[in-house]
């Protein structure tokens, strides 16, 4: 079985920390207010934030412990695919 998720940067051009949602419309929508705010924060910045669309495994039990015994996470383990579907980018107005 597997799992279609939506995850947007936290940090423009990395995907270190990504923040994820169930539906497109959702993480656009927290991409967008989280671009804004970084533009509020820091203003002058304007690097663009990705938007993917993953798909993970459901893991069985072999895999999870592998997760909770050690430092490799979920998407380590469990990512199937990773696909850019958008970028959030523009200044402050």
């Amino acid at each position: 079985m597997e799992v279609t998720l939506y995850c947007h940067q936290i940090s423009s051009g990395s995907d270190e920390d990504m923040w994820f949602t169930d539906s497109f419309d959702q993480c656009q929508a927290d991409a967008l207010e989280h671009h804004a705010q970084l533009l509020k924060d820091y203003p002058g910045r304007n690097g663009a934030l990705a938007i993917y669309e993953i798909v993970l495994r459901v893991p069985d039990a072999p895999v999870m412990i592998a997760i909770l015994n050690e430092a490799s996470g979920l998407l380590e383990k469990c990512l199937v695919s990773k696909k850019l579907v958008a970028l959030v980018a523009g200044e402050a107005p």
